[in-house]
């Protein structure tokens, strides 16, 4: 049986969370969220709303980052916000691709038809 004194409300994320894991009246999470500084296109608010929307997650292959927050993703050219990614989606997938959806589209394409498959065509083929 849960103590039920061992739990606390968080303001941020509007979720109960053991004790030992709050800092004031907010949770460890959104407690760094609240100090931290955001990449362009980003407010605490909206890292608050995709943080409940993704589940804590990240928006692309769905894992909780360990041991940082999640990165804010953005538009290099608009500076729109687009969601929040784990470093390897961040800065390995998107930014190994440099943001390229040609390179991206190719890289799947590639996985469904690698060159041993008899199936694969040069990108020039495609």
């Amino acid at each position: 049986m849960v103590n039920p004194d061992a739990w606390q409300w968080c303001s941020g994320c509007e979720s109960n969370v053991p004790s030992w894991y709050t800092s004031g009246s907010r949770c460890k999470a959104c407690a760094r969220l609240a100090r931290r500084t955001f990449p362009p296109g980003f407010t605490a608010e909206l890292v608050r709303d995709l943080m409940k929307l993704q589940g804590g997650r990240c928006a692309i292959c769905g894992n909780r980052q360990q041991r940082q927050a999640l990165a804010g993703d953005h538009n290099h050219r608009t500076n729109m916000a687009r969601g929040l990614l784990c470093d390897t989606c961040n800065h390995k997938l998107l930014g190994g691709a440099h943001d390229s959806l040609r390179i991206l589209e190719a890289a799947v394409y590639y996985l469904r038809n690698p060159p041993t498959s008899g199936r694969w065509l040069p990108p020039e083929q495609r």
